[in-house]
């Protein structure tokens, strides 16, 4: 309670800051709060399309897997056509991968650093 001894003006204006004050910094947290949402649900974004693009290159290596493994037990070249196609396929989803993740040098670091290579080179 306000003090009785407080003019009129002085304890309405003191009644409605009170109240004003308390509605400005709320206003405040929430919209630090949804920012914050925001931002974290940005990542979360980024984060499923690297592990999207990563699976994409993993499918393009069992393609090659495939492909090679057919070349090998048959000998004929048209088996390797998957094996191919998956390398194209992965030296272009590379080159992609790694525009994605070039906001972090640490998971770049992990890309190969060219395009345009056997993928066995890289084990």
């Amino acid at each position: 309670m306000l003090p009785k001894n407080l003019k009129l003006k002085t304890r309405l204006l003191t009644a409605f800051a009170i109240p004003l004050l308390v509605i400005v910094f709320m206003a405040i947290t929430i919209y630090t709060s949804v920012n914050s949402l925001l931002a974290a649900n940005a990542w979360v974004n980024h984060t499923s399309n690297v592990i999207s693009k990563g699976r994409g290159l993993l499918s393009n290596m069992v393609d090659m897997e495939t492909g090679m493994r057919g070349y090998l037990v048959a000998g004929r070249d048209e088996f390797l056509a998957p094996y191919h196609s998956g390398q194209q396929a992965f030296n272009k989803d590379i080159g992609a991968l790694k525009q994605t993740v070039n906001d972090n040098p640490r998971q770049v670091s992990w890309t190969p650093p060219h395009h345009g290579y056997d993928v066995v080179s890289l084990f």
